[in-house]
C-alpha cells in the first residue's frame, strides 16, 4: 500500500509538469502564428503601397508632353500613397521615411500640375526616387528581408 503514494504522487507531478509546458507551448504558437500571419498583412500592404509608388515613378519619369495621358492614373496612385490606410500596419521606425515620401510625393505631384514654384523636374524628380528607395529599404528592413 505504501507504493501507491509515490507512484500517484510522480504520476500527478509529471501531468502537471506536463500540462503546463504544453500551455506554455501552446501560448507560443499562438504567438508565432500572429506574427507570421502580421508580417504577411503588412508585406501585402507595403507591396501594394510600393507598387503605386513604382507607377508614380514612372510617371513622374516621362516627358513632359506625355503626363497628360497619364494623368487621372496618377491622381489614383498619390490618393493612395497620401492615404492614412497604411498608417495602422506602419511601426514607429517608418514614420520619417513614410512623411518624407508623403512629401515627395506631393511635390512630384504638384510639380505635374504646375502649382509649384522654385522646384525643377529633375530636382523634384530626384527628391522623389531617394525617398522611395529609403522607404522601400525600411520597409524591407520591417519584415526582416535583408538586401
Amino acid at each position: 500500500m505504501d507504493f501507491w503514494i509515490p507512484l500517484l504522487g510522480g504520476a500527478l507531478g509529471a501531468a502537471l509538469i506536463n500540462g503546463i509546458l504544453a500551455l506554455y507551448k501552446l501560448r507560443r504558437d499562438r504567438e508565432v502564428e500572429h506574427d507570421q500571419w502580421l508580417r504577411n498583412e503588412k508585406r501585402d500592404v507595403y507591396q501594394e503601397y510600393l507598387k503605386s509608388g513604382n507607377y508614380l515613378s514612372r510617371f513622374v519619369s516621362l516627358v513632359p508632353e506625355r503626363w497628360h495621358l497619364m494623368k487621372d492614373d496618377m491622381k489614383m496612385h498619390v490618393k493612395i500613397l497620401l492615404s492614412d490606410d497604411i498608417d495602422f500596419f506602419v511601426p514607429k521606425h517608418l514614420d520619417a521615411p513614410l512623411r518624407a515620401f508623403g512629401a515627395a510625393v506631393t511635390n512630384a505631384f504638384a510639380y505635374e500640375e504646375r502649382t509649384t514654384e522654385g522646384l525643377t523636374r529633375e530636382q523634384a524628380r530626384e527628391d522623389f526616387e531617394e525617398a522611395y528607395q529609403i522607404l522601400r529599404k525600411a520597409m524591407r528592413k520591417d519584415l526582416g528581408i535583408k538586401d
